[in-house]
C-alpha cells in the first residue's frame, strides 16, 4: 500500500499545479451521513486530498530555524511530510470536494458570460418585490455614488463618508420604520450593475428593524436573507469606511480592521436573524490558485490593470506591491441570530465575518457546509518613499521611489514609518488615510504639521505599508467600558458621585491609583517616618509609592501611628522625600446589589475614601447572554500564496473584545466535522505563530472541539489555544491529524489560559491576577482559568509573561513543581523584586527538547 501510495504521490508532484472546477456541476450525494451534503452549488474541488490541497508545502525542504515567537525556542524543521495523498480524509462528504457548494450551477457566470442576465441587476433593486414589496424602493435603493446618498460626501475628502466610502455604488437599505417583511436578496448580481458596470455593489442596512414580522426559526424566515448570488471586490468596496485624519484613531478605511466590503449591518441594528446561503464570494486575492472565471470576475471588478492572479513564490496581493484587494471584513454582521450556510468563499483579503454585540442575548451563529479558499492578503512589503512635505493648508503628499499600485482616488489607511531614517520627524509616524493622486503620490490630512522631510541621499528611506492582516473566522462581541467615580466605603456600602460609565450587579471596584495622601517623610528599612503631612490621612492597608523613588509596587503601610508607621517589607533607605500613599481595597470586592449612588459589596471594608475609584471589568463568575456557536462540515484551506500573520487562527472565537476584561457572554456549542488545512511555506510572508481554533476572552460552557481533521503542515501551527478566562474550557475528542492519524497531541490543547492581570493601584493585588510570585520563598503560583490537565514536572513557557522591574523571572522555559487543579507551582530562584504584570498570559506545554507539544512546524 505504501508503494502504490508513493507512486501516485510521484505522478501528481510530475503534473501541473491542480486548478479549481469553478462550475463544473454538483456532484450528487448517494448516503446520507448528516452532513448537509447538497448538489446545487457550482464550486468543487473533487481533488482536494489528492494534491490540490498540498501543493505548497509537499515534500518541501526547510533547515532548521529558530522561531523568533518569544515564548518558545525553535521550531522542528527538516523536510516536510506533508504528502500529496493524505493517509487519512474523512468518512462524510466534505463541503466543495464530495458535492459543490456557493451559487446555484444554473445560475452561476461562465468565462463567456460573466455577467448573465438570469442573475438580478443591483440597480433594479427599487422594483425587486422581494426587497420593495411595492416595488418603489421603499426599503432599499441603489446609488450610483455615495455623493447621492444622504449624508454622503465627494470622493476625495476628509469627511466621513456614509455608508460608501470609496465613492462607488452600493445599496441603502434605510427606511425610517424598517419593514415589516423579510429583505429577500436572492439570485442577485453584486459584481456588476447597469450603471456603472463592472464593479463591487456593497450593501449597508440602517439601523432599523428590519423583516420585523419574520419567524426568525431557520435561514429561510431570517429577518434578512442573502442567497443565490454573487460577489466580487473590487477598488471601490467599502462600507462604513470613515476617512480620519491623524494616528491613533479608530480608522475604519480600507487596509483596516473595521473596515467591511460586502455586507454591513449599523451597529446596533435591529436584527434578530440574519442568513447567508448558497452565495458565491471571490475575494480577489491574486491567488495562485484563482481558476480562470475568477481571475476574469477580479479582472473586470478591477478595471483589469488593478489586479493581476498572483504565483506562489511571489508577493501576494496580485504579486505585485500595492496591488488589489483592499483589506476588510466581508460580512459586519451587528448581532442576533445568523445562518451562513453552503457558501464557496474564495481567496479573501480578511476575515470571512465581523459579528459584534452577540453577548447582550441569547443567540446562536451557524457556520456550516462552507468552501473557504485562502485568506488574508497584504499589501506588504509596502513602498519607500523619499519625502513628505506640506502640499498647502493640513495637506501633506508623499512621494514614493516606485509606483504605490493604490487606485488613483482611493483612500486607503496605512502606516507610515520613517524606517529608521536620518531626520524623519516621529509626528509622522502611525497609522494615516491616504489618498492617492497619482502613481507615485499619497496625500493625508493633519491638523498638525510636523515638519518636512526629504531623503538626504544615503540611509534609509521611509516606509508606507498595510498593517491589516489576522485571516480567520471571527466572532467577536460587545463590552462594557466600566465606570470612574469618587466613591466612600463604609463596611459593604459603596456611595458614589461623579459616576463617569455604568454600574451595575458584578462590576469590580478597585482604587484608580490617584494619590490620596501626600507627605514628607524617610523610609529606613520596614519604618516609615512622617516628617509632615501635605494632604489626606495614613492609615494601615494603604500602598505606599512615589516618583522614582524604588519602592516596589506592592509595599503597603501594616501599622502604626503619629510619624512612625511599620511598612510590610523592607524597601532599604530613601528621603527625606515626598511620598505618596494610595487607598487599596482588598481583592476580590465587588459589588451584588444596589442602583443610584448606593451599592452593596461583597465583603465589609470599614472606612475608605472618598477617592477616586474604578469598577472597570466583570467578575469570572458572572454570566451575560448564552451564544450558542456551531461551526460545522466546513473546508478551509489556507493557500500558499496567502500571508501568514502572527496570532492568526483559522477559527477565533471571543465574546469580549476589551483583552484586559473579563467576558460578558457565555459560549457554548461546538467546532466539529471541519476540514482545516494550513498549506503555508515558510518564507518572508509567513510569521511562525497560529492556531487552528483559538478562544480569548470567552467563557466556555460545555463547547466541545471534536472530529476535526486537519493538516498543519506549512505554518507553525499549534492547534488549540485559549487565554483571558475561559471558562471551563473546551472539550476535545475525535480530532485527527490527516498526516498521522496515530497523532498523540491532535485532542490536547496546546495553550491554557492564565487569569488576567487588571492594573488597579498598579500593584499586584487583583483577585483575577493569575501570576503570584513570593520573592522570599521563590514559589510562583500560577492560576488557570480551568483546572490544569498535566501534572507535576510539565514543562512549559509562559506567553508574554511580563514584570514591572528588574530581570523578568516570567521568560524562559519551566517546570511544575505542583499542580491541584487550576493551581499551578513552581520553584523559581528567591529575591526577585518585579511584580507580574502579564495582560494576556497563558502557559504553552513543551516537550523535552523544547518545542510546544501540540504546534507542528512542518512535520
Amino acid at each position: 500500500m505504501r508503494l502504490i501510495i508513493a507512486f501516485l504521490a510521484a505522478l501528481l508532484l510530475m503534473g501541473p499545479a491542480l486548478a479549481r472546477a469553478d462550475a463544473p456541476g454538483g456532484t450528487p450525494c448517494t448516503t446520507a451521513r448528516g452532513d448537509g451534503c447538497s448538489a446545487d452549488g457550482s464550486v468543487q474541488v473533487p481533488t482536494f486530498f489528492r494534491g490540490y490541497a498540498t501543493q505548497g508545502s509537499a515534500g518541501v525542504s526547510r533547515p532548521a530555524g529558530t522561531s523568533t515567537n518569544p515564548w518558545h525556542l525553535s521550531f522542528k524543521t527538516t523536510t516536510s511530510g506533508q504528502s500529496p495523498v493524505y493517509p487519512a480524509r474523512p468518512s462524510w462528504n466534505v463541503a466543495g470536494v464530495d458535492y459543490a457548494v456557493g451559487i446555484p450551477r444554473g445560475q452561476a457566470p461562465t468565462l463567456g458570460n460573466l455577467h448573465p442576465s438570469y442573475l438580478k441587476d443591483p440597480a433594479q433593486i427599487a422594483t425587486d418585490p422581494l426587497v420593495n414589496p411595492r416595488r418603489q424602493g421603499e426599503n432599499c435603493q441603489f446609488y450610483a455614488s455615495n455623493t447621492a446618498v444622504p449624508r454622503g460626501v465627494a470622493a476625495g475628502t476628509t469627511a466621513t463618508p456614509f455608508p460608501f466610502a470609496l465613492g462607488g455604488a452600493g445599496i441603502y437599505c434605510s427606511n425610517t420604520t424598517g419593514s415589516a417583511n423579510s429583505l429577500i436578496f436572492d439570485g442577485y448580481n453584486f459584481a456588476w450593475n447597469s450603471t456603472t458596470g463592472s464593479g463591487c455593489v456593497p450593501v449597508f442596512l440602517a439601523d432599523k428593524p428590519w423583516g420585523a414580522g419574520a419567524a426568525s426559526t431557520g435561514a429561510t424566515t431570517a429577518n434578512v436573507i442573502m442567497r443565490n448570488s454573487l460577489f466580487v471586490e473590487g477598488p471601490n468596496c467599502n462600507i462604513w469606511g470613515g476617512v480620519y485624519q491623524g494616528p491613533g484613531t479608530a480608522q475604519a478605511g480600507p487596509e483596516n480592521a473595521a473596515a467591511v466590503y460586502g455586507v454591513a449591518f449599523a451597529n446596533g441594528a435591529t436584527l434578530n436573524s440574519f442568513s447567508f446561503v448558497n452565495n458565491t464570494v471571490y475575494g480577489c486575492g491574486g491567488d495562485a490558485l484563482a481558476g480562470a472565471l475568477e481571475t476574469a470576475l477580479c479582472s473586470a471588478s478591477f478595471n483589469a490593470t488593478h489586479y493581476a492572479a498572483g504565483g506562489i513564490a511571489n508577493w501576494v496581493t496580485g504579486a505585485k506591491v500595492g496591488v488589489a484587494p483592499l483589506n476588510g471584513h466581508f460580512l459586519g454582521i451587528s448581532g442576533g441570530t445568523a445562518w451562513i450556510e453552503f457558501n464557496a468563499f474564495l481567496h479573501m483579503p480578511g476575515r470571512l465575518f465581523d459579528m459584534g454585540n452577540v453577548n447582550v442575548g441569547n443567540h446562536t451563529i451557524v457556520v456550516a457546509n462552507n468552501y473557504i479558499e485562502g485568506m488574508l492578503y497584504r499589501q506588504e512589503p509596502g513602498v519607500l518613499f523619499n519625502s513628505i512635505v506640506n502640499s498647502g493648508g493640513t495637506q501633506e503628499t508623499i512621494t514614493t521611489n516606485a509606483p504605490h499600485g493604490v487606485p488613483v482616488g482611493s483612500h486607503v489607511s496605512l502606516v507610515v514609518s520613517g524606517n529608521g531614517a536620518q531626520g524623519f520627524p516621529g509626528g509622522w509616524g502611525g497609522t494615516w488615510t491616504l489618498q492617492a493622486t497619482d502613481a507615485t503620490h499619497l496625500v493625508l490630512d493633519s491638523p498638525i504639521n510636523h515638519g518636512d522631510w526629504t531623503w538626504g541621499g544615503s540611509g534609509n528611506y521611509g516606509w508606507v505599508y498595510s498593517n491589516f492582516g489576522h485571516g480567520e473566522l471571527w466572532n467577536t462581541a460587545a463590552t462594557t467600558g466600566g465606570a470612574t467615580f469618587t466613591g466612600t466605603i463604609s463596611g459593604t456600602t459603596l456611595t458614589v458621585s461623579g459616576l463617569s460609565g455604568t454600574l451595575t450587579a458584578g462590576q469590580y471596584v478597585t482604587a484608580t491609583g490617584a494619590a490620596d495622601g501626600v507627605i514628607t517623610g524617610t523610609i529606613s528599612g520596614s519604618t516609615l517616618t512622617v516628617n509632615s503631612v501635605t494632604s489626606g490621612t495614613l492609615a494601615a492597608g494603604q500602598l505606599v509609592g512615589g516618583s522614582g523613588l524604588g519602592i516596589p509596587a506592592a509595599v503597603t503601610i501594616v501599622s502604626g501611628g503619629g510619624s512612625t508607621w511599620t511598612l510590610s517589607q523592607s524597601v532599604g533607605n530613601i528621603g527625606p522625600a515626598v511620598i505618596n500613599t494610595y487607598d487599596a481595597i482588598p481583592s476580590p470586592t465587588y459589588i451584588v446589589g444596589g442602583s443610584g449612588n448606593t451599592w452593596t459589596l461583597n465583603r465589609a471594608l470599614g472606612k475608605i475614601g472618598p477617592t477616586r475609584m474604578a469598577a472597570p471589568y466583570y467578575t469570572p463568575g458572572v454570566r451575560g447572554g448564552i451564544t450558542t456557536y456551531k461551526v460545522s462540515y466546513n473546508t478551509y484551506l489556507q493557500t500558499p500564496s496567502a500571508w501568514g500573520y502572527g496570532g492568526t487562527a483559522i477559527l477565533w472565537a471571543q465574546t469580549n473584545s476589551n483583552l484586559m476584561g473579563v467576558p460578558l457572554g457565555t459560549l457554548t456549542g461546538s467546532v466539529d466535522h471541519n476540514v482545516l488545512v494550513s498549506d503555508l511555506q515558510n518564507n518572508a510572508r509567513h510569521v511562525q505563530n497560529s492556531y487552528g481554533v483559538a478562544f480569548q476572552a470567552t467563557r466556555l460552557a460545555g463547547f466541545a472541539v471534536a472530529d476535526n481533521y486537519f493538516d498543519p503542515t506549512g505554518q507553525y501551527y499549534c492547534w488549540i489555544g485559549y487565554t483571558l478566562d475561559s471558562g471551563n474550557g473546551p472539550t476535545l475528542s475525535g480530532n485527527v491529524n490527516m498526516l498521522n492519524p496515530s497523532d498523540p497531541y491532535a485532542n490536547m490543547m496546546d495553550s491554557y489560559a492564565i487569569v488576567p492581570y487588571v492594573s488597579g493601584t498598579g500593584a499586584n493585588s487583583q483577585g483575577e491576577n493569575g501570576l503570584a510570585y513570593n520573592t522570599r520563598t521563590g514559589v510562583l503560583t500560577i492560576t488557570l482559568a480551568a483546572p490544569a490537565p498535566f501534572g507535576a514536572g510539565q514543562r512549559f513557557f509562559i506567553r508574554n509573561g511580563a514584570v514591572n522591574a528588574g530581570p523578568n523571572y516570567l521568560a524562559g522555559p519551566m517546570t511544575a513543581s505542583g499542580v491541584s487543579g487550576a493551581t499551578v507551582t513552581v520553584n523559581l530562584a528567591p529575591g526577585f523584586t518585579g511584580v507580574p504584570i502579564s495582560v494576556t498570559a497563558g502557559v504553552t506545554l513543551i516537550d523535552s527538547a523544547g518545542h510546544p507539544q501540540a504546534c507542528y512546524g512542518h512535520n
